[in-house]
């Protein structure tokens, strides 16, 4: 796997055990990462503030008890102060288990600094296979759309055989 780069961090919401769901979105590129609106000051006062998801490849969950300050909640500072590194994108209160996780940290330095105040990253997911695997859906739903009343698929490829089966395509 390439390197990931931490790009965001989102509270999800609240477990019934009372612990928080936190999102953090890693990248293969930090250069690249940016979202609609991160240049307003505060960044606390945009709603549903992402980044561009096509920035992002992988996304993790984490659930704590631990009640992050984030960069996207923040009411004197932008996400693009915390790309400069002007503000922390996470970072704990004072006199708690300390962490400082900065924009385009290397994720194993993310997941060492989690695991020293015991929190570990569970469902991971990598958004390019999944926008891979929407393309390859997309195009096999296309040639199911287009086949002919006999079962022929037709179209600007030509005419398939009869017995073409969509399970024939190897992606």
């Amino acid at each position: 796997m390439e390197d990931q780069y931490l790009a965001f961090v989102s509270r999800v919401g609240d477990t019934s055990d009372g612990k928080i769901i936190y999102n953090f979105f890693f990248t293969q590129d930090p250069d690249v990462v940016w979202g609609e609106d991160w240049n307003i000051v505060p960044s606390s006062i945009v709603p549903n503030l992402m980044p561009s998801m096509d920035t992002i490849s992988l996304i993790c969950d984490a659930s704590t008890e631990k009640d992050f300050l984030l960069a996207r909640e923040n009411s004197c500072f932008s996400m693009q102060d915390c790309i400069d590194g002007i503000i922390a994108l996470v970072f704990t209160r004072p006199r708690e288990d300390e962490l400082i996780l900065r924009f385009g940290e290397e994720m194993d330095s993310v997941v060492e600094k989690l695991k020293q105040i015991g929190i570990e990253f569970s469902n991971i997911r990598n958004t390019r296979e999944e926008k891979e695997t929407e393309i390859i859906d997309n195009v096999i739903n296309a040639l199911d759309d287009i086949k002919d009343n006999d079962g022929t698929a037709t179209g600007d490829f030509g005419d398939l055989p009869e017995d073409f089966d969509n399970d024939d395509l190897d992606f």
